[in-house]
Parts: C-alpha cells; structure tokens; sequence
C-alpha cells in the first residue's frame, strides 16, 4: 500500500518519495493477509471458503522480513486475525524482528458494511488473537502476497483479475530498489517526525 508519505508495496508504482520534506522519514506498513481474502475476489471467495485454499502468507511475510532485514528498515505489520489464528509463530517472528504490529481485522470486510455491532465484535476478536500472540500490541484499525508471483490464479472479473496479478513478477525488485533509497520507521516514529499532536495509543479489547 503506497501514497505520497506512507509506503506500499503493492501493484501501483513504487513512486519514489518527495524528498524536498527536508529529512523526515517515511513509513511503511505490510497488510498480512494471503492471496485470497481480498477485496478483488470477495464477490467470489467468502471466509467460510477460505479454509479449502493452501496457506502462502507465513512463507512469503518471512520474505518480506527479509527484505527488511537486509535494508536495515522497520515497519508496521498489519496483521489478519484470521491469520494470526492458523500461523501463530508469524505474529513473534514479526514482533522478535522489533516490527511494529497492528490490528488488520479478524475477517477483512469493508467497514461500511458493517454495524457497529459487527465492527466491534470483529475487532475485539482481532485484537485478543493478537494480544494472544508473545503480548503483541495493537496499534490502529487501519499484502505479502504481492511477492508471490507463483501463487495460484482465481477465478474472477477480467478486471479485478488484471488489477491483482498484473506485475507480481516485478514488486520484490522495485521494492528493495526502493529500501535501498529510503529511510523508513514504524508508523508511530513517523507520525512523531511530521509532528502529530499524540502519538497513536495501543488499543485493548475491552476498550472497543
């Protein structure tokens, strides 16, 4: 996910960042979640279908990290409840590699779709897996799978088809291209930089 300040390594271009913003830092955040609980193919892949479809999010985060490693950068990692159920270890490999983690849902659904009711109920769920996870804090409400070009095609409109796989192949590259030439923090760290009023709180269950 990529805008003018904060960073996604996504399908878009990989823009370069502004440095005219004197030195501040950017950010960049990772929404773990797998190839298949996306919004490109919701109309088609609900969660109760998502179960029968192998697990590549765990492999592909580690790559991610990896990535980050080597470029010496930290980051916010917004982590799916549901994956943070069936892959438990990723949550302290992200957490023992000093990353930021923030909540990304429980079943990733759109927030104008939901009551309030829902919206509660799915992000206490989230939170508590991840608080679950090595004490894991939660950041805001706020994919790895781009760097998986191999990973299976599903079925869907030509456009949402074309939107989601169209250069995989090339994402890893520009990506640590753009690692090599960009300093990046956790968003917390960069919203200290550009001067936000407070800092974002870590949220509990109970206060949703």
């Amino acid at each position: 996910m990529i805008d003018r300040r904060t960073h996604t390594a996504g399908n878009s271009c990989l823009m370069p960042p502004d440095r005219n913003s004197a030195n501040l830092p950017d950010a960049i955040s990772v929404d773990v979640e797998d190839y298949f609980p996306v919004e490109a193919f919701a109309d088609r892949i609900t969660p109760e279908g998502w179960g029968k479809f192998p697990l590549r999010v765990a492999d592909n985060t580690r790559r991610v990290l990896d990535l980050f490693s080597r470029a010496g950068v930290k980051a916010t990692f917004f982590v799916l409840g549901w994956v943070a159920d069936r892959e438990p270890g990723l949550v302290r490999e992200i957490v023992n590699a000093e990353h930021e983690v923030g909540c990304h849902s429980y079943w990733h659904r759109r927030l104008w779709r939901l009551t309030p009711e829902e919206f509660r109920a799915d992000t206490r769920r989230a939170l508590a897996c991840l608080r679950n996870r090595e004490r894991a804090g939660a950041v805001v409400y706020l994919h790895p799978w781009e760097l998986d070009p191999d990973q299976p095609r599903l079925e869907g409109r030509w456009r949402s088809r074309l939107r989601h796989y169209l250069n995989l192949r090339s994402v890893e590259k520009r990506l640590t291209g753009l690692l090599a030439h960009t300093t990046f923090v956790p968003r917390h760290e960069f919203l200290r930089a550009h001067g936000a009023q407070r800092p974002l709180r870590s949220i509990s269950p109970g206060a949703v």
